[in-house]
């Protein structure tokens, strides 16, 4: 009799389908009205499962993590596109989110389909195999054709008549008078094939899911032979726990131009929040609740406060802001978000260290016992070194939250001090970096 649990979508086709959701839709220029981030991480959840039975899904996974760091970068750029004086910038930033986006998804869901044939060979998948190459070519159809759509009203700005920027050129095709009409063919043409392409996918995998003798099969595959691994699972959970609290703290770092910084610090909270969140499963600790707490707390204070200074510097950064009161509280504001997001930063810093040095102590390299004395004494040093680096972060952290304050009061009172807040936040990153990848290598080490 089949039960509840394998009513349910429970090899995460039902995520899947939810992540195509995502990705059916036009691009205007840089703006993503269905951010395409949000569908990656959906198929990345959803892929898991079956990832672990197959080796072409799992490598599939690898490119949507590359497609999922560029589909934050295009978040961050549709944010500060309109601040900048050359309008001609989206060409470049299109043609790349275009073309690398569209060949990694296209590498994707060749190894997911790929993966796809080989499960239902080996688990008697009828429905899995049946018009999958049909599927496997409308799907790579698909993706080229929306990234060259997106493309082409951009190229406008390769046949102004008028030099306008850096990027443009002063050869006239006459493209520009057309921008409209192109824009609509971009729309309407991705639309289109996009909802065609979506509806097939999700037949396609809304039926492999009702086949209850190969999704049993997988199921039964996966609790016996892939769950009891428990060693795989903390091996691919440190992996991703460092890498997003890697990256996440890396974002609350600045890269400041004409006053804008380019990293968004709420999208690092995010990313922390997730990392904690993992960390839960193979890691937890009575610590953890407070960090994850923290991470909570930081991630709207960092979105206000990094939205604000947005706002701020390209309205007053090349203005005196002390001469008229307005200016001057609008000043000060900035400087308090500032603050007061520094320290819940610097608390969020304390916090996530201390939760992490309970992995370091339980979780980092294999203690070999104290009868081999060389092997104890290596372990040791390993955990000194371990122990240090983590030090070094948390400071590294603490002096980068309060260098952001100084750097916001000191932005039209001494401007000098930027280069200052620059190293900086170079010397943080490369602390971040050096302790998360030894953690890493640390925690793989004991579990391989």
């Amino acid at each position: 009799m089949r039960t509840k649990s394998q009513n349910k979508h429970t090899m995460g086709f039902g995520l899947i389908i939810a992540g195509l959701v995502f990705l059916f839709n036009p691009c205007v220029s840089v703006l993503d009205v269905l951010p395409d981030a949000i569908g990656i991480a959906l198929l990345i959840a959803g892929s898991r499962k079956i990832g672990d039975m197959s080796d072409d899904i799992d490598i599939g996974i690898g490119y949507l993590w590359k497609v999922f760091w560029l589909s934050l970068a295009q978040i961050v750029i549709m944010f500060l596109l309109p601040g900048m004086e050359d309008k001609a910038f989206s060409l470049v930033f299109v043609f790349v989110f275009a073309l690398f986006g569209s060949y990694l998804l296209i590498r994707y869901f060749i190894c997911l389909f790929d993966g796809m044939q080989s499960l239902s060979t080996r688990f008697n998948g009828s429905a899995s195999s049946t018009g999958i190459v049909n599927i496997k070519a409308l799907t790579v159809i698909f993706l080229v054709l929306r990234g060259f759509l997106n493309l082409l009203p951009e190229l406008q700005y390769l046949s102004t008549t008028e030099h306008e920027g850096l990027i443009t050129s002063i050869d006239s095709y006459g493209l520009t008078d057309y921008t409209l009409l192109l824009q609509i063919i971009n729309i309407a043409g991705t639309l289109v094939v996009g909802i065609f392409w979506l509806v097939c996918v999700v037949i396609y995998f809304r039926r492999t899911a009702s086949d209850y003798v190969f999704i049993s099969a997988l199921s039964e595959h996966y609790l016996t032979a892939v769950r009891t691994d428990v060693k795989r699972y903390i091996r691919r959970d440190i992996k991703y726990i460092t890498l997003l609290s890697g990256c996440g703290f890396g974002l609350t770092a600045s890269v400041i131009l004409d006053g804008v910084d380019y990293l968004p610090t709420f999208l690092g909270a995010l990313m922390i929040f997730l990392a904690l969140k993992l960390a839960s499963k193979n890691f937890d600790d009575r610590r953890l609740p407070a960090a994850r707490l923290w991470a909570i707390i930081y991630t709207p204070f960092s979105a206000a406060a990094w939205f604000y200074s947005l706002w701020f510097a390209v309205r007053f950064y090349y203005y005196s802001v002390f001469k008229h009161l307005d200016t001057t509280i609008f000043y000060l504001i900035n400087l308090v978000l500032a603050l007061l997001t520094a320290i819940v930063f610097i608390v969020l810093t304390i916090a996530v260290c201390r939760y992490l040095r309970t992995i370091v102590e339980h979780h980092a390299f294999e203690n070999v016992g104290a009868e081999f004395v060389t092997l104890s004494r290596r372990h040791e040093e390993q955990m000194k070194g371990l122990r240090r680096s983590l030090v070094l972060f948390r400071i590294a952290a603490i002096i980068c939250g309060v260098s952001n304050v100084t750097n916001t009061a000191c932005m039209h009172l001494f401007p000098q001090y930027l280069m200052m807040n620059t190293i900086i936040h170079i010397i943080f990153i490369a602390c971040t970096v050096r302790f998360f990848t030894e953690l890493y290598t640390a925690v793989i080490k004991r579990y391989e």
